[in-house]
């Protein structure tokens, strides 16, 4: 089945949108500045999606600090084919002459509800400072839900999905980024040609907010939710980075020094995460790649006690959609068979379980043991003669029952005994049978020749 997958993805990957590309499997977006989309093919029930958010913007002067990184979240999701995806690659937040814009975050949700599956924020903007250089570098996204305050600022950033929030402590601020259900907070107005504003809302567009300052310093938020910076004719501080909850503004807490803006949280519903923070440099990036949850089989078997009577049964899981099997004992190849098997005589079985996903086939060998003639420590059974020509003689101390079967399995004879009873075969063809005894203490079955 990997082969007709591959060549599906083939197919599907010629129709992707601009900024998609395909290498073994796995689609690769890169950021574009709109929107794109993943479709879950045909025989893919399970994915892996790594996001990583987008670096915040560098101030290019001598006095301005380093951006924040944004975060990487990695997760796998159990997904059904035709299912659609929607993708929001995050941009790296501008660099101007003094601070950066936030770095916007990039965000993967399902088409038909809405449903976030994962967000990796991005990195706040750099700062800049004429005085100490404490808290001029913007900070790294976090990997966690709520988002970073800005640099050596108590307050503002976003948590539980909020965007950033004006933080009281600065006497001038910059915007605020987006989280996953409000928007990042407006940055002071200094009268200057751009004002600075907070980034958007995902869900209604998600562009950068605007830098405020002129057109040399002012520095807008990446897509993807990034705070504009704001520069006051000057400078004030970084945006705030984009994400599942806004990074908080950069500000003035002491006049003249220019903080850095927070990055912004990140969000995983997946399984096998791996999560780090501080390696999204430049735009973000989303890599979808299908996986295999990998069937496994696990069983339970009853061996035979009586002629015929063992059994086999199996529970699948793993894989995805509908299972097939296919057991060896009518040929192989066919995958027409139950899930489980009776009427089993003592031997070996292998079964074959094959799925309509991208995984590989699974195969087991399982083991029936025959128990007849094996009596418990406790039950001492005594049968003579065999082979007989008629009668037998079954000794049991204490109370007992018995029965005589046939090869086939059906019931000839039963009754009770006392420390022993005769049984008469004579009326019996020549052949195998087998007595079954019976007490408190347990059962055993032994085979008896009829001359």
């Amino acid at each position: 089945m990997k082969q007709n997958y591959f060549l599906k993805k083939l197919a599907f990957s010629a129709l992707m949108l601009f900024g998609a590309s395909t290498v073994w499997g796995q689609d690769v977006y890169d950021y574009t500045g709109d929107l794109q989309f993943y479709t879950v093919p045909a025989d893919v029930y399970y994915i892996e999606i790594e996001t990583t958010g987008a670096e915040g913007g560098n101030g290019m002067s001598a006095n301005s600090g380093i951006a924040g990184k944004g975060a990487r979240m990695t997760g796998s999701f159990a997904v059904n084919p035709g299912d659609n995806l929607v993708i929001l690659v995050g941009e790296q937040g501008e660099s101007a002459q003094y601070v950066g814009g936030g770095g916007g975050g990039s965000f993967v949700w399902t088409e038909a509800d809405a449903e976030l599956l994962i967000a990796a924020g991005g990195g706040g903007g750099s700062g800049a400072t004429d005085g100490g250089d404490l808290y001029k570098d913007g900070t790294d996204a976090s990997i966690t839900e709520n988002g970073v305050n800005g640099n050596g600022i108590p307050d503002g950033a976003g948590t539980a999905g909020e965007g950033g929030t004006t933080p009281t402590t600065c006497t001038n601020w910059a915007g605020g980024g987006a989280g996953w259900i409000s928007g990042g907070n407006i940055g002071t107005d200094h009268g200057c040609t751009y004002e600075c504003t907070g980034g958007q809302l995902i869900l209604d567009g998600a562009a950068g907010g605007s830098g405020g300052g002129s057109d040399a310093s002012s520095a807008d938020g990446g897509y993807g939710g990034g705070g504009g910076g704001n520069a006051r004719c000057g400078a004030v501080g970084g945006g705030g980075g984009g994400g599942y909850s806004g990074g908080g503004a950069g500000g003035e807490v002491v006049l003249g020094e220019f903080n850095g803006g927070g990055g912004a949280g990140s969000f995983n519903a997946g399984d096998n995460q791996d999560n780090s923070a501080g390696v999204g440099t430049g735009n973000g990036q989303v890599i979808i790649t299908p996986i295999c949850d990998p069937i496994v089989i696990s069983y339970s078997v009853s061996p035979e006690t009586l002629p015929g009577n063992g059994s086999i049964d199996i529970t699948v899981t793993g894989g995805g959609g509908a299972y097939t099997y296919d057991w060896d004992n009518d040929g192989t190849g066919d995958f027409d068979d139950s899930e489980d098997l009776i009427g089993l005589t003592a031997g070996t079985y292998t079964i074959v379980v094959q799925d309509e996903s991208i995984c590989e086939n699974v195969a087991e060998v399982i083991e029936v043991e025959s128990v007849i003639g094996i009596a418990e420590a406790s039950l001492q059974v005594n049968i003579y003669p065999n082979p007989t020509n008629g009668q037998i003689r079954i000794e049991q101390n204490g109370t007992f029952t018995y029965q005589v079967f046939g090869i086939d399995g059906t019931i000839l004879l039963n009754g009770n005994g006392i420390d022993g009873i005769t049984v008469d075969l004579s009326s019996y063809a020549k052949g195998m049978y087998y007595v079954s005894v019976k007490n408190a203490s347990g059962n055993a079955v032994y085979p008896v020749a009829k001359k």
